[in-house]
């Protein structure tokens, strides 16, 4: 008896295909759903620093970023509305960083 399976390579291709989409589907949710934590965990006063929160998305890369310089001062704890670290605590909140997480 002889077995012939012909495009092997093109099929594994294709799942390979559906499993990288699948994945980097999950990974948006997930840092979608890391920047929402953070909006939430972010001290409000007049909501200009919740509303300061961006996500870029590139190469398989998240970067979260924060466009007020007085972020770093709240994220300190100088607001009793948040502990200090608040960022550093939810982002570990995901997982252990491959880099650092502030920078």
């Amino acid at each position: 008896m002889k077995v012939t399976i012909k495009n092997l390579d093109k099929e594994f291709r294709k799942l390979g295909s559906i499993a990288d989409t699948s994945i980097q589907k999950q990974f948006r949710e997930t840092v979608d759903i890391l920047l929402d934590h953070l909006v939430v965990a972010t001290p409000i006063d007049t909501g200009l620093a919740r509303r300061s929160w961006s996500l870029k998305m590139s190469n398989g890369s998240a970067i979260i970023s924060h466009s007020l310089p007085y972020i770093d001062e709240l994220n300190r704890g100088s607001s009793l509305q948040a502990p200090a670290f608040f960022i550093e605590k939810t982002a570990l909140s995901y997982g252990k960083p491959k880099g650092s997480i502030l920078n």
